[in-house]
């Protein structure tokens, strides 16, 4: 007599059928990306050895992504066959880290699996071959250790995170107000710094120039010099302003500074329920892309989750409305990316500022001062 699914396992099973598919087919595609960066950077490393390559700098990625780029070359000689099945781990790593920031909803499992058919998680992982979905991971579970009280913990996947990727700094102004709200330890300021310097130790002691190591991020944002394609203030210059640095962008440098001025002092003496944390962990991740200049479509796929996420822990119809809008409007990003419509984010980012809105509403109102539950966590 065969095996009798329940409803429930139905749906699972045919999610995780859809997601093998999808990600099986969107898997043959290369991107321009590939040739033009990670593809190089294997030659390299097969050239050089998996590790003499990192006796002097190459690619523009810190090296804790080049290591396993370089681990890879020792398992196969298909650079292809490397970099997606990194990006597949990479969504499989976020999946993770979703049900874990819902594990104790009985929907944990449906979030994570529904976190691997977002279209921005797709389009980022299986078809871009991007690895975005590695620092995002350690954000969420930096959220989640915040959320139960565990610093430590916090911190440790907040500096691992920011190891692998700049982007991590958008969940930076969430960790600040946690660490001032509980008084840390000063240990526990510098464990992130740390965590980078261990991070690159291994190409320093290869040969890396430790002043190169150190400016990695530095040279990045020197590197990437166009408007962007993020969903957010920028889109409105990208679509009228020729593709080029212009001097406005220290008005986004300062408006980002602003906020996060504005966030840590509003909310660092204020108790928060889980709800309301991951609400300000969104809040967090979601503001700054839309504020700071030279953002790419795919920085906003930490938002995506943490929507996504809070629509599973707290389903009430307006947080489905917003995990709605936010990946909604990330997917013109990558719209505008795939078909150069570079007017195309400008709905994404009406569409994000309303969510500012209203998250700005839910946290900074009078009420929230006072608000205090069973499970109510000070932040």
């Amino acid at each position: 007599m065969g095996v009798r699914l329940s409803a429930n396992e139905r749906v699972i099973a045919f999610i995780a059928v859809m997601i093998c598919v999808i990600y099986g087919v969107c898997s043959t595609v290369i991107a321009s990306d590939l040739d033009t960066y990670l593809f190089p950077w294997i030659a390299h490393i097969r050239a050089a050895g998996a590790v003499d390559a990192f006796g002097g700098p190459f690619g523009n990625y810190t090296p804790p992504y080049l290591y396993l780029l370089a681990i890879g070359t020792l398992l196969t000689d298909n650079s292809l066959v490397i970099v997606k099945a990194l990006s597949a781990i990479s969504c499989g790593f976020a999946a993770i880290a979703v049900w874990r920031l819902v594990r104790i909803e009985r929907s944990s499992i449906e979030a994570a699996a529904m976190s691997l058919l977002l279209p921005t998680m797709i389009i980022d992982g299986p078809m871009l071959g991007q690895c975005d979905g590695i620092w995002v991971a350690l954000c969420l579970l930096s959220v989640a250790a915040a959320i139960e009280g565990r610093m430590l913990p916090m911190v440790i996947w907040c500096g691992i995170a920011f190891a692998f990727k700049a982007q991590a700094a958008f969940i930076a102004p969430f960790i600040l107000t946690v660490l001032l709200q509980r008084r840390a330890n000063i240990v526990l300021w510098i464990v992130p710094p740390a965590i980078y310097c261990i991070a690159v130790l291994p190409a320093w002691l290869v040969g890396w120039p430790a002043i190169d190591l150190a400016t990695i991020y530095l040279r990045q944002a020197e590197y990437f010099t166009t408007i962007g394609s993020s969903p957010g203030l920028w889109a409105i210059g990208a679509a009228i302003l020729p593709r080029k640095p212009t001097d406005l962008f220290v008005i986004g440098y300062v408006a980002g500074l602003v906020f996060s001025a504005t966030y840590v002092a509003s909310l660092y003496r204020r108790r928060l329920s889980r709800e309301q944390m991951i609400e300000a962990a969104l809040l967090s991740a979601l503001a700054l892309p839309f504020l700071l200049p030279k953002m790419l479509e795919r920085f906003t796929l930490l938002a995506d989750l943490l929507a996504l996420s809070l629509a599973f822990i707290s389903p009430k119809r307006i947080n489905g409305v917003v995990a709605t809008a936010v990946i909604g409007a990330s997917s013109t990003g990558y719209l505008a990316y795939w078909a150069e419509i570079y007017w195309l984010p400008i709905i994404g980012c009406v569409v994000n500022a309303w969510v500012l809105f209203e998250l700005s509403k839910r946290l900074f109102r009078p009420a929230t001062m006072t608000y205090q539950s069973e499970c109510s966590v000070s932040l």
